[in-house]
Formats: structure tokens, sequence, C-alpha cells
């Protein structure tokens, strides 16, 4: 026997012919998988398990208090009912029993019906027989004895309360026929009934119950706008699954569709969604589904669309989808970038758009799952995030203060205030029939179990998005990251990726570790040239973090150059050791140690963790400020950007000198120019400032400024040029392509030879004769 979730959220089963659940040795496995399977809370009751060897008694004198049941085993075959029996077991009560009592079916296929009314529920003084209505057929391919034991029904707690949660629902059990082989299907459905009343029996037409196997796997692949055999299956299946699921197995999560998930959001709803860049535990198929409502219903719309980092593929997945005009009021994220279709809202002023640094947004899921009064932080101060600057404003319709300046004990600090959320989207792999969800196959962890408590204590929707189902308790606890008690819908996705670009890759998953020569390899270029420059700040034993764009290449070069296991590299997505990923599945890493919650993550960063921070710049100031965030009408974000620069000891930020166009030759461990970027970099004034340079030499960190020609140091006094590259003049291809002059060192170091050379640069020579980093008294 096999066991896995069906659409009606019993459970299917194959039998053998003249397969019966009685004739099971006490020590079949299968046994305890049936009983475990039934012994389910419903409307107050339980339901013992299947096959359970009970007492038998004669079904005419059980009355006068004495404890009954009733175990149905009918044989289906040509002449209808075979038997009735009745067992020994808890008394129930017949007239409330008329009007609580939950009618059973076994349906076999439009060719006929076997009708079993069998209550299940309420208070009886005697045995009530169970009957079959209607001509036999076989089931499916089934020939023989199939026997079916339905269980009886033992009251839990005060039968009066009982009885009266039990008269608000009647159960339907259906046995689906035209099955392949012999499987049958066992579903549950439960309706709302009027007290006094038992709606099931004013259900008219037997046809009305069939739904065969073939429609109910479409119903499961495509949802109820499937082509039919059966046009009421989504009615008595798909319509009720949802409460089936929760009775049935006892469960508190519901199984929904991806397009059931996304009639759930309500106009002016704040959603939050979970994930990181391409594709990395984002829930597209429930962001597919709600772009596809929107654009035939124009629902749901006035959105507040909150998340930590960009998600997206830079083209038209991720929540680019929510592109369409009216769909979002507001934006709240720390980037945008990837999601190229949302800056022209924002640049427009079509929406409310935010930016604020993605630590920040990580924290605060947290704080506000603690009921906290926000997130209080100096991350930020003297940035544009800073409201004595922009407040993270990143368009003239955002008026509302989410960021508030305090003092506390004389010193400055950042309050980031919490955020409604209504529902919140989440990824992991598998959910169990609870909806313990464990995340097995994904690329990282992001901030799921702090987002999902956040949303539970606003009183919110908890959707999670996985790739399969399992039985309840076969998870390991372990490995469960989003608690069961947190999650209200579940969505299944077979098809569900790793990442955009990747199917799925072990690597990713931390199921194994690959040869270090199959890390790919930077070709040798302009990129490569900065990437080797900055990998030289390398101290044994440091803890470094590489930052987006060009700094994800220092992975590749420490690994090519030998250095990997010298050092622990880390990103803000949580992981710790290994290398970094490049290219479109960047975020997430391989060969890593461990891999922890976002917000752990930047609370180290934020502690001063990190040695060494390698990040990327776009535009530099005389100061040394830094801009990534916004150029003119290009809204990029500042992701971990301001967490990261602002608590590391040391910063190296690396870029190419210009931008857009920008050729070089090297010729004999000599750099030329061939071309020049149309775009300065070094320039009179940053529109944003996202690295406050004054203010972090005030603090006593320190920044260099490595590019493919030059080599500047951040200092009291502005940028100061200390290195260029062999064959470069200083004038001609330096000052002449910067808006300010530099101050420049007395002595200006040549850039090392190597770093020009095609060949290997020998860097582990370099990096083990330098002193290891030490973090503790006890490395003193």
């Amino acid at each position: 026997m096999t066991l896995q979730c069906g659409i009606a959220a019993g459970f299917h089963a194959k039998f053998p012919q003249g397969f019966g659940l009685a004739a099971l040795d006490q020590q079949d496995p299968r046994r305890d998988l049936v009983k475990a399977t039934a012994e389910r809370p419903l409307g107050g009751l339980t339901l013992p398990g299947l096959g359970l060897p009970l007492q038998e008694v004669d079904a005419d004198n059980a009355g006068g208090g004495r404890e009954c049941s009733i175990q149905l085993c009918p044989q289906i075959g040509r002449q209808g009912v075979r038997r009735e029996r009745c067992f020994k077991t808890d008394g129930l009560d017949e007239a409330s029993l008329a009007e609580t009592g939950a009618p059973g079916h076994i349906a076999d296929s439009a060719r006929g019906i076997e009708e079993v009314r069998h209550h299940l529920a309420g208070p009886v003084r005697r045995c009530i027989q169970p009957r079959l209505i209607g001509g036999g057929r076989q089931i499916g391919r089934t020939r023989g004895l199939i026997e079916v034991e339905v269980f009886g029904v033992t009251v839990e707690r005060d039968i009066t309360s009982a009885a009266q949660e039990t008269r608000k629902s009647h159960a339907l059990w259906n046995v689906l026929a035209d099955m392949p082989g012999d499987e049958i299907f066992f579903g549950l459905r439960l309706d709302a009934v009027p007290d006094g009343q038992n709606a099931f029996a004013e259900k008219s037409h037997r046809d009305d119950l069939v739904c065969n196997a073939r429609d109910m796997r479409r119903i499961t692949e495509t949802g109820t706008d499937a082509q039919l055999d059966t046009p009421n299956c989504p009615t008595y299946v798909t319509g009720y699954k949802n409460d089936v699921n929760q009775l049935f197995w006892g469960a508190t999560v519901k199984i929904i569709s991806a397009s059931d998930a996304a009639k759930l959001i309500r106009r002016g709803d704040s959603v939050m969604i979970s994930g990181s860049g391409g594709g990395h535990c984002i829930p597209e198929s429930i962001i597919v589904a709600i772009e596809k409502r929107f654009l035939e219903e124009g629902q749901p719309r006035d959105l507040c669309l909150i998340h930590v980092v960009g998600l997206g593929d830079r083209v038209a997945q991720g929540v680019d989808r929510f592109r369409h005009e009216g769909m979002l009021k507001r934006s709240v994220t720390s980037a945008l970038i990837d999601s190229p279709s949302l800056i022209p809202l924002a640049r427009d002023n079509k929406i409310e758009s935010y930016t604020l640094p993605q630590g920040v947004l990580s924290q605060l899921t947290r704080e506000m799952a603690g009921r906290r009064p926000g997130l209080i932080t100096k991350v930020g101060l003297h940035t544009f995030v800073d409201p004595r600057q922009r407040g993270g404003r990143q368009s003239e319709t955002a008026r509302d203060d989410l960021v508030q300046l305090m003092i506390i004990d004389g010193e400055e600090w950042l309050r980031y205030k919490p955020l409604p959320l209504n529902v919140v989207l989440l990824r992991g792999t598998t959910a169990d029939e609870d909806g313990n969800v464990t995340m097995e196959d994904e690329a990282l962890f992001g901030e799921m179990i702090s987002t999902a408590q956040a949303c539970r204590q606003q009183g919110g929707t908890v959707i999670v998005q996985v790739k399969r189902l399992a039985r309840r308790g076969t998870l390991p606890p372990k490995s469960v990251k989003i608690p069961g008690i947190l999650v209200d819908h579940i969505v299944v996705d077979p098809d569900q990726r790793q990442t955009y670009a990747t199917d799925y890759n072990p690597a990713y998953a931390g199921e194994l570790r690959i040869p270090l020569e199959h890390l790919k390899k930077l070709p040798f270029s302009e990129r490569k040239i900065v990437a080797r420059r900055a990998a030289m700040e390398i101290l044994p034993g440091a803890v470094c973090n590489l930052g987006a764009g060009i700094s994800t290449g220092i992975s590749a070069v420490a690994s090519e150059e030998g250095i990997l296991d010298d050092i622990v590299l880390t990103n803000e997505q949580g992981f710790i050791g290994g290398a970094p990923l490049t290219g479109p599945d960047s975020g997430t890493a391989q060969n890593y140690d461990a891999v922890i919650d976002a917000p752990y993550q930047f609370d180290f960063y934020d502690g001063g963790g990190l040695d060494i921070a390698f990040l990327s710049f776009a535009e530099v100031d005389p100061a040394g400020n830094v801009n990534i965030s916004r150029f003119g009408d290009k809204i990029v974000g500042v992701g971990g950007f301001i967490n990261i620069s602002q608590n590391a000891r040391k910063v190296v930020f690396s870029g190419t000198f210009t931008a857009g166009g920008l050729e070089v030759r090297f010729e004999d461990g000599k750099l030329r120019i061939v071309r020049e970027g149309r775009h300065r970099k070094f320039i009179k004034s940053v529109e944003q400032i996202c690295y406050n340079a004054a203010f972090a030499v005030k603090e006593g960190r320190t920044a260099l400024f490595v590019t493919e020609r030059a080599v500047f140091q951040a200092s009291g006094d502005g940028l100061q040029l200390i290195e260029i590259a062999p064959g470069i003049d200083v004038e001609r291809d330096v000052v002449a392509h910067m808006d300010f002059q530099p101050a420049i060192a007395e002595n200006v170091a040549i850039m090392d030879e190597r770093l020009f050379l095609p060949q290997l640069m020998d860097l582990a020579a370099d990096v083990v004769s330098r002193e290891r980093v030490k973090r503790s008294r006890s490395q003193a």
C-alpha cells in the first residue's frame, strides 16, 4: 500500500484483488499505516484505526446505553449488499444522529452507484444498520471481493459539545471508479449543515457524485479550469479539499491550488514574498497566478509589495509580474534591479517606492514576530535611508516616514517601523499534512520562519509553495524550517525549480561538495584583474563577505589560486564558507560549511564579525562617499550594501574605472586602454549616499577602491591615489577621467605585474606568509 495526499485529501491506496484490511496480520506495517491514517479528530470525535479487532455484538440487543459503533464491510459485486456488522464501542443517541449524522457514500462510475448510508457521528442508544441501495457494479478493473472497513466512532470529550460541533458538518466517502489497475481513491468531503437539518439528504441525483480518476488527476495538474469528463467533479472534490484536509487528517493546513492562493489576496493587502535574486526560494507559481488573476479580473490591486531582496530574472519573472499599472500602490524592498519593469513605476511616481537595507528588512521580520516596536539600529545613519536625507524614498509619492531618528543615551540610532502584513508567500521543498515545511532542496533559507511568525502575529495568512507532500510524522523534526502551526495553506508545484536557471544542483542544496577545479573560472579580462587585485587583500583566517557584481568573482579567483580554504567567504543570504556563485545563480554558494537564516547572518555582520568586505561601487565622490543605489532614472537599490559596508573592519570597493564600452588590452604584463568607457564613476557629487566615508573614518574603519588601472584609499582628507597599473599614465589615463583632482601619494606604487598575465599568480604563497586574523582573546 502506498500513501499520498490526493486532491480530496483522503488517501490513495492500491488493493490487490480480494484484499481485506481485517485480514492483515497484526505485524503487517500496512496496518499501522492505515491505523495512523484513520486516527484523526473529526468534529470533536476520534476515529479509531481501520480494521481494529472489536467485539462483535447483536445489533438488535445493542441499545439501552450499550456502547456501539459500526464497521461496514460491503462486498461489492453484481448483487449489491452482502453483509452488515455492528461492533461494541461507545454509546450514541439516535435523536441527535438524525440532526448531526454524516451519511457516507461508496460511489461507482457513471454506470451505477452503491450508496451506503452510514452515520459516523452523534450519540445513539442503538446501532444503526448500514445499508446499500441500488445494484452493484464492479469497481474499475477489480473483480471479486474488495473489503473496505469504514471505522466506527468513539467519543473523545463531552458528548454534548461534540454533537454541537458535529452538527455543523457531514462526511461523504467516495470510492472513485474507472481507475487504472486496482486503484481505489478514498476522499472525504465536509459541508456546513444548518442545525436540525441534514443538508446532504437534499442532494438529489446519484450521478452528481461521480468523479473518475482521470478527472482527479486533471484537477490536480491544471485546477478547476480543466476539461473534465465529469463536470461536477470540481464541485464535489476541489471545492471541499480544504475542509477535508483540515478535518480528516487532523491538520490545520489546507492544500490549495496556486489560483486559489491568488484569490486569498484582497485589494489593498500588504503582501510579503520570500526568496532572493534569480529564483532562489521564490514561490513563482503563486506569483504567476496572482498576475493571471489581475489580468483577467483586475484584482487584486493597490497592493503593498514587500520583499527583503530583489526577486526576478531581470526580464519578466519574479515580482516583475506586478508591473501592471494599478496592481501596486507601494513597494518596499532593498533592490529593484531584479525586477526592471517596476523601476519606471517608481521613477514616474506611479507607485510609492522605498528601498531600505536588506539586513534591516531581514531583521525587521524577526522584530515584528516578537511584537517589538520595530528595528533599532545604527545601520543607515548618514546615508540616503537616514530620515535627514531621503528616508529610503525612491519616488515623490512615497510620503510616509518608515524610518525615525532616535537618541538613546546620547547616541544616534535609527528606528525602522514595523510593516503591516496581510499575506505572506513563502517557499519550501516538502510539506507534510500538518503544514510542517522542510527546505532540503532549496538553495538558501532566507527569512522564512521570521516572516511566517510576523504574519501570524498580525493575524495574516501564511501560504507556502512546495514541490511535494509527505505524510504527517515522516519529516525529520530538525529539518523543519517552517512549523505547521504557522502555515495556513500549502500550494504544491511539482515542477518547482531550484532557481530560474537551474532545475536542481545538489551542490547548491549542500548535498555534496564538488571538486574545486569544477568551479567556474573567470575569463581573463579587466573584471578578473579587479577581482585578483581585491583578492590580494585577503588575510589567512579572515571572515569575508562578497557582495554583488564584480566582487562575486573573488570566490572564483580564490578557488583558482588555491586560497579558498585559507579564508571564510560568506554572503548576506546566510552562507558561511565555500564559494559564493557568480552569474544568474548568484546569491547561493557551493561547498559551504553552513547556511543560516539571513537575519542571523546580518546580526553577525552588524556586530562587526566581518574582517573584510568586498563590495562593488558605481559612483564615488571626492570625500569617498559611494553610491550604488540610483543614477538618474535608473533605480537599483542597495541590497545588503549598507549593513556590510558600515560594519566591516575593512571594505574593499571594486569596479572598473569607467563604464559603458570600456575596452582594454594586456601586453607583456602591462595594461593599455583601447577605448574609454562612456560613463565616469569618480564624480563631483553622488546622487544618493550608500557609504559615508567620513562616518566610517570617524569610527575607525578603512576602505580601499580597486579598479583595473588604479587603487585609491579613503582618508579624512578624501580619496588618495596609491597605485597605478604598469603602462598607465596618471594624468592621461586616470585624472583626466575623473571629475575632481584626487590626492596623490608621494610614492605611487605600481600594481603587481602578475595581475596582468593570464597564468596563475601564486597568491597562496602571499596569503600564508601573512599573520593570521585573530578574533578572540584565546587566539592572541
